[in-house]
């Protein structure tokens, strides 16, 4: 990422001389503070540095949850208030104040769309699991419990959903595939899919991804995989029966 520069504007003249401000409005001059790894050292520290450590924490945090998302986005609030604050009680000349106002509004903007990628990310990573639960519970064996004990049962519906679950999680395994690797399960699905009906809109992004890999161009292909998988979920609920809610 791109460091941001930022040029010192003059202080109004007398500044420092005045008797309403005996303490000057300070600047970090040891170590800058910083989000995101970039700094804001054209405005006033003190008083919001500590938000600022705060929704640095809250963007760098390993485990993230929808509470946590909603704390970095209260915590952006609280930080930005408190600049805007400052800058409004300092005794800048106008033009000053509205430069750092805009500075102080596009920091805010760059660190709201980092929120809304985690949110997107943490959304993303709920429904996969969902999904994977679902499909988990197609492809587990059936065990009766008789009198004699427990019992497999196995029947051609059973077999039927197994081989879709296993389709579709080799399908969108394709991160730990090589390229032959791919085009062997790319196959595979074919051969599956082209025995169900309305199928072959997959069926064409199958034959589209494999026609890109045997082309040596498969750093293309994110945007074909995401929709291929989501006709192809469409399908094996389609086949299984409503396998996820409110996904």
């Amino acid at each position: 990422m791109k460091n941001e520069h930022f040029v010192m504007l003059p202080l109004p003249a007398g500044h420092f001389h005045s008797t309403a401000c005996q303490t000057p409005l300070s600047f970090s001059t040891t170590k800058s503070c910083e989000v995101d790894g970039e700094s804001v050292n054209a405005l006033p520290q003190p008083k919001a540095r500590d938000d600022k450590e705060n929704i640095s924490k809250r963007l760098q945090t390993k485990t993230t949850s929808m509470k946590d998302i909603q704390a970095a986005r209260n915590e952006i609030l609280r930080w930005r208030t408190a600049r805007l604050q400052e800058i409004n009680e300092s005794e800048y000349e106008d033009h000053t104040k509205l430069l750092q106002k805009e500075m102080i509004h596009h920091r805010e903007l760059k660190l709201l769309q980092k929120v809304d990628a985690m949110e997107k990310e943490y959304a993303l990573g709920t429904r996969k699991r969902k999904i994977d639960s679902h499909l988990q519970k197609l492809s587990c064996d059936q065990v009766w419990q008789l009198q004699s004990g427990p019992c497999l049962i196995e029947s051609q519906t059973t077999i039927y959903r197994q081989k879709l679950a296993k389709m579709y999680q080799s399908l969108e395994d394709y991160r730990s595939q090589k390229a032959r690797q791919r085009i062997v399960v790319l196959n595979d699905a074919e051969l599956l899919l082209t025995t169900i009906n309305g199928s072959q809109d997959v069926v064409d992004l199958l034959k589209r991804e494999r026609d890109m890999l045997e082309r040596n161009m498969s750093k293309c292909l994110s945007g074909l995989r995401e929709r291929m998988l989501n006709l192809c979920l469409r399908i094996v609920e389609q086949e299984t029966g409503k396998i996820s809610q409110n996904l």
